[in-house]
């Protein structure tokens, strides 16, 4: 075996295990930093939902059959109102 071909092998063996050791490091900070499960999230003072923690809200209430308006909607009012955005 060359010293080319030696040098390129052990290159390519560093580079991997220097990445598996960054993904092991990431995996294990998500694991322990990262909330899990669900969250109460309050709604205009009267109705308490349960979302899983990281989703996006408006998502979230779309999921759950919330009455919420589209910013396409709320577009639409403030232009009929005569707001400028």
């Amino acid at each position: 075996m060359s010293a080319v071909a030696l040098e390129i092998g052990l290159g390519v063996a560093l580079f991997t295990a220097i990445m598996l050791i960054l993904v092991l490091v990431i995996l294990i900070a998500r694991c322990r930093l990262v909330e899990t499960g669900t969250v109460p999230v309050m709604v205009n003072g009267e109705r308490e939902l349960r979302m899983p923690v990281g989703i996006k809200l408006m998502y979230g209430l779309a999921v759950l059959s919330y009455s919420w308006h589209p910013p396409v909607a709320v577009a639409a009012l403030a232009a009929s109102a005569g707001c400028r955005s």
